[in-house]
């Protein structure tokens, strides 16, 4: 049984906001591939969004499709990637297209330098 990663919709263009999303690909470590729901309710097959637009990273059951690319047979293993986005994005500030502020954090730049020191201590923890 595949495993993937699901979060809510924050604020978008296309899809209705706190729409259940799964994530399909990540793309350069900010953007991702989501399937969701337009908010005239309509599916929305594979669309691009940046994840500060995205919260509650959450591990949930999905069924099999050719083009899931983030997949994990334990549902541990897409808690524990989960759990990291979550720990990179949660408070990264956002903003609408049209400007406004979403959600409130520090800037995107931020993401850079806690995944650097997840690694660091990834590593350290791992004795290499």
């Amino acid at each position: 049984m595949p495993y993937g990663i699901v979060a809510n919709v924050i604020n978008d263009g296309v899809l209705r906001t706190g729409a259940r999303v799964r994530l399909n690909y990540i793309y350069g470590g900010r953007t991702a591939r989501v399937w969701g729901i337009s908010k005239s309710g309509r599916p929305v097959g594979w669309k691009f969004i940046p994840l500060k637009r995205l919260r509650n990273f959450r591990a949930a059951w999905l069924p099999d499709h050719p083009d899931l690319c983030m997949a994990w047979e334990e549902r541990l293993d897409a808690q524990d990637a989960a759990d990291e986005l979550n720990l990179l994005w949660s408070g990264i500030r956002a903003f609408d297209h049209k400007g406004r502020l979403v959600k409130d954090g520090v800037p995107e730049s931020a993401v850079d330098r806690v995944y650097v020191a997840l690694m660091k201590e990834t590593h350290v923890r791992e004795g290499g």
